[in-house]
């Protein structure tokens, strides 16, 4: 999945700690670098979520932030983020690598 441009009234979040089901139907906790949540649709999502890339592809199925109150499906195999980043601030080498996640809100 390839995300392009801003949404004007996107809503960045930082270091989100995240509830995630996993593929195996396991819940564990997971830390964002960012989760970004869209007012509507926007890019074919309604979120897009990223987290430090590991060896391992992560098979997440649902993403739920509970200070938000909101639970998504994931929509897609998760991405790999180049260095440099697609959303993730000021493209430099301080940027690690990470897993991108397309999100669509369950109502």
């Amino acid at each position: 999945m390839m995300y392009s441009n801003h949404h004007p009234k996107e809503q960045d979040y930082w270091c989100e700690q995240v509830e995630v089901e996993t593929s195996d139907g396991q819940t564990t906790s997971q830390e964002t670098y960012l989760l970004r949540v869209y007012p509507e649709a926007f890019n074919g999502c309604d979120a897009y979520m990223d987290i430090p890339k590991t060896q391992e592809k992560p098979e997440f199925k649902k993403v739920h932030a509970s200070r938000l109150g909101i639970t998504w499906e994931v929509i897609d195999d998760p991405s790999e983020s180049p260095i440099n980043g697609i959303f993730r601030g000021d493209y430099t080498m301080n940027n690690p690598p990470a897993w991108i996640f397309g999100l669509r809100k369950l109502q």
